[in-house]
């Protein structure tokens, strides 16, 4: 579903755009060219950042707040330019992101090395639960290993299969494409993992265990499952507010255009879910601001909880660490990562 609308008065006056929270949202916004290059960072972030506040009692991205900046950038547009957005509804937000994911993790190596060490002891063949652009996937088939990764989002596995083409890893990688809680994922593996948050994108204590219970189907007796979560913060989450964080920037190595990352983060503390929009701004070199929204909710851990599903999944947690230098786990850590032997 695709449409495109000008922004009314009424959303000139408060800066406020309403947002699907089914839906993704695009915006592209003209600035003048004559004046915006020398300001294009700091002014485009901020203008962009003030014309998509969106008020608290609004469905998405509550609690933005107030930019001072936007006062001082509005003399950046040029008047005689209609402020547009295109708004485009996804089955899954990854599919709208998919094309900024290699560019934002390329830097993110830590659990790499881990994962082949386990591979190592295990021997294959290997199950990526949540593979997306085979960030992981690609370079443990080159590493000689059959790996089966499956994933929700089409457009990430389209770019993981092209990465696999051009690795000549083809015949190694299997990619399927659905939800990993409950379709045949082929098997038994000897080792399946599932990192970088991706278990907390199942919103239940049921949709947890029952994925857990499917996944331990597919393993071999005595596989091994590795789990990669946070390890919630109390004070951190009660400090994630709504308002709009900038996380990192980088430039497009294909069109040039830079490319800023940033996120929002509130919390329901009751609930145990950390809502997350990400939030992606490219800028051209004649102005043009594209803003990619991207949301998600996840449903955090505690220690003992996540010990417990796996019991009952038919698990017994082998280790736990801390971080992926396998520290050990304790209450200051950064992440937990659990590694679970299935049950014969």
């Amino acid at each position: 579903m695709r449409h495109m609308r000008m922004i009314t008065q009424e959303e000139r006056s408060t800066n406020s755009i309403r947002v699907s929270r089914r839906g993704c949202q695009v915006n592209v916004i003209k600035l003048r060219p004559d004046r915006f290059p020398a300001v294009a960072l700091q002014a485009g972030f901020a203008l962009i950042r003030g014309l998509c506040m969106l008020k608290s009692d609004l469905e998405n991205l509550s609690g933005l707040g107030q930019f001072p900046y936007l006062n001082d950038i509005r003399s950046q547009v040029d008047p005689t330019v209609n402020l547009c957005y295109t708004a485009v509804m996804h089955d899954t937000a990854l599919d709208l992101i998919a094309r900024f994911f290699d560019a934002d993790y390329a830097d993110y190596l830590d659990d790499l090395p881990v994962i082949e060490a386990f591979a190592q002891r295990t021997g294959g063949p290997l199950l990526e639960l949540g593979c997306g652009a085979g960030r992981l996937l690609i370079p443990l088939a080159e590493a000689g290993y059959r790996v089966t990764g499956v994933d929700l989002s089409p457009a990430m596995l389209a770019i993981a299969g092209d990465k696999a083409r051009r690795a000549g890893v083809t015949q190694r990688v299997t990619l399927l494409q659905g939800d990993y809680t409950d379709m045949p994922l082929g098997g038994p593996y000897r080792l399946a993992f599932v990192v970088m948050n991706t278990f907390l994108h199942l919103l239940s204590q049921a949709d947890q265990l029952a994925a857990l219970r499917h996944w331990a189907e597919h393993l071999t007796p005595g596989g091994l499952l590795l789990i990669d979560v946070l390890h919630p913060d109390v004070a951190q989450l009660a400090s994630f507010d709504g308002r709009l964080e900038l996380e990192k920037w980088w430039t497009d190595p294909e069109t040039g255009h830079t490319v800023m990352k940033q996120l929002t983060r509130t919390v329901d503390l009751a609930e145990q879910t950390l809502h997350v929009t990400l939030v992606y701004d490219e800028i051209a070199a004649d102005g043009q601001l594209r803003r990619t929204l991207a949301p998600f909710d996840l449903r955090y851990l505690w220690r003992f909880e996540a010990e417990l599903l796996l019991k009952q999944a038919g698990f017994t947690l082998e280790a736990l660490y801390g971080d992926w230098t396998l520290s050990p786990f304790e209450g200051s850590s950064d992440r937990m990562i659990l590694v679970a032997r299935r049950r014969a």
